[in-house]
């Protein structure tokens, strides 16, 4: 076992943004911009994804070391911060909506921490 292990947070932030305006946006546009922005929020020991649905949804997903999932002021703060950066680039009338679990680290209950484990994905014969 790691030493460091124990003292780890990973969590995973997902946000659904419903934009406010149907205006075409490049997707390598939005993409650039949310990962400055997510940089400036999460710091470097993340990773970004973002996707957008057919429903003309973007989904952001973040997955973040050392932040503190389970306080909910913070999930807040964040949630509020990432509404504000959104609403100024997709327009007025946007909603974003905030998922955030924490994936592994202490839960502050008492519990053992739970370990993160990522493997490559694995292609089974063709």
């Amino acid at each position: 076992m790691n030493p460091n292990s124990r003292n780890q947070i990973w969590s995973l932030w997902e946000f659904l943004v419903t934009p406010g305006k149907q205006v075409a946006r490049p997707f390598e546009v939005v993409r650039h911009n949310c990962a400055r922005f997510g940089r400036r929020e999460f710091g470097s020991a993340s990773q970004m994804n973002v996707e957008y649905r057919a429903s003309g949804q973007w989904v952001i997903k973040v997955r973040s070391e050392r932040h503190p999932v389970h306080d909910p002021r913070f999930v807040e703060i964040m949630r509020e911060r990432w509404e504000q950066f959104l609403t100024l680039g997709f327009g007025v009338g946007t909603t974003v909506k905030l998922h955030a679990k924490l994936e592994a680290g202490s839960r502050d209950d008492g519990t053992p921490a739970d370990q993160l484990i990522i493997i490559p994905p694995i292609q089974l014969g063709v």
